[in-house]
């Protein structure tokens, strides 16, 4: 859905992200099930996370996708 979600600008290839199928362009629609509209929200969760988070996310115009994002220095 348009003007929903937070965009993903820039990620390293060593990134928990990365690896976890992540790619630039993708839009996060929800953490843990939790709808995020603002790289705020985003960055909050992250924070209080306290393992892996399902990231359901946009990927062009296909439908939504879900990944287990680990959390850790060394991914």
């Amino acid at each position: 859905t348009a003007g929903v979600g937070v965009a993903i600008v820039h990620l390293y290839e060593d990134d928990c992200a990365w690896k976890a199928g992540l790619r630039e362009g993708d839009v996060i629609v929800q953490l843990d099930g939790k709808a995020v509209t603002t790289h705020r929200q985003v960055m909050e969760h992250l924070e209080a996370a306290r393992g892996p988070v399902l990231v359901t996310y946009q990927r062009q115009h296909l439908p939504w996708l879900s990944c287990l994002v680990a959390l850790t220095q060394h991914c």
